[in-house]
């Protein structure tokens, strides 16, 4: 009878360890970001919908704290996407905050929000969001 409960007990221990573990992936950094919006309350900056290559822009952050950032942007002569690749680190800050570093032309960094599969980066008022792929 005691082998009996204490298997029921690590059964119940078990299950709701893995219900933990589902939240703390559920606003987890590491992955692939696409980039959605730059957004301003919630809404496109007027003036600046995303071009069909800003839409490739995306990030990608590692285990490792560290990630890139592949910016996709015409060249203004023929049309075609032109991409910068800027590394990044990250630290978790919160449950669902980040800082990221980027370390490109110029380096700076900010805090990036998870709200389920969006990620926010304010950058001076403006919300730059991406989605996870």
């Amino acid at each position: 009878m005691k082998k009996l409960l204490l298997l029921s007990a690590l059964l119940i221990f078990a299950c709701s360890s893995d219900d933990s573990n589902d939240n703390n992936n559920q606003n987890s950094i590491i992955g692939n970001w696409q980039l959605s919006c730059i957004c301003e309350d919630g809404l496109p900056v007027e003036g600046n919908s995303l071009t069909v290559c800003e839409l490739q822009s995306n990030m990608t952050f590692l285990e490792s704290n560290t990630g890139n950032y592949e910016l996709y942007d015409e060249d203004g002569f023929e049309g075609d996407c032109i991409m910068e690749s800027i590394d990044l680190t990250w630290n978790q800050e919160s449950s669902i905050s980040y800082s990221i570093t980027a370390y490109g032309d110029e380096p700076g960094s900010s805090l990036g929000i998870i709200d389920g599969n969006t990620l926010s980066i304010n950058d001076n008022g403006i919300d730059v969001v991406f989605v996870k792929n």
